[in-house]
């Protein structure tokens, strides 16, 4: 089940599934109606349901994969099943340590996360980076164009973002580029998705990205 954050096109989530090679179907809910019942609020989510129809358990975000699959052989014995499979081998390589929480960059969430002056819902205006950030923030410079979902750069943008993680992922929409501190420039094309800015750091630290008119902007997350 695939619920959207950022755009709706069913088209992406074909093309994406084709690419990790997810071969199974995949239940759209672009409106929400079984986020909804299920009373969810977490990306990834996973609910249990046994072969009556009760769900069984529930897990919500990364991790716990070991627990969650000894739950499911469970199911599947308690439902009939004579032979399983092997339980899987993979290293559960979520991290452990203390990381920066998701950061949206769209008008709705953006007043929780940002240092300096606040976004101006629905607006183009310019910004200008304030002399500190707090931890676990963003700042802007230059244009930006606000909407619900993300921010559009306009002439001279960048964004300060200060983090405690190793890896750092932002997802970008739109066409152009962006550049990571001066050095590393990455081509964005097409419909929403994440691009890593940074792998492989230690700690606390922080990215200035400068991005060309019309590349959006939707959300950081950290691993």
């Amino acid at each position: 089940m695939h619920t959207p954050e950022f755009e709706h096109d069913p088209g992406n989530v074909a093309d994406q599934a084709a690419k990790l090679g997810v071969h199974y179907p995949v239940a759209i809910d672009d409106d929400y109606r079984t986020w909804s019942a299920y009373g969810n609020h977490y990306w990834p989510a996973a609910y249990l349901v046994d072969a009556t129809g009760q769900v069984r358990s529930a897990s919500f975000g990364e991790g716990g994969y070991t627990g969650f699959e000894q739950q499911i052989r469970a199911a599947l014995t308690d439902s009939g099943a004579r032979s399983l499979p092997p339980a899987t081998d993979v290293p559960d390589t979520t991290p452990g340590a203390s990381l920066t929480p998701e950061i949206y960059l769209g008008a709705e969430h953006t007043p929780l996360a940002t240092s300096g002056a606040r976004v101006a819902v629905g607006q183009t205006r310019a910004y200008t980076f304030p002399a500190g950030l707090d931890p676990d923030t963003f700042a802007l410079d230059g244009t930006w164009t606000s909407d619900n979902e993300y921010l559009t750069a306009g002439p001279d943008a960048r964004l300060r973002l200060d983090f405690h993680a190793s890896s750092v992922h932002l997802v970008l929409g739109g066409t152009g580029t962006v550049t990571v501190d001066g050095t590393r420039t990455i081509t964005v094309t097409g419909p929403p998705t994440p691009y890593t800015l940074l792998d492989g750091h230690s700690g606390h630290g922080r990215l200035t990205i400068s991005a060309t008119p019309g590349v959006q902007a939707y959300d950081f997350t950290f691993g």
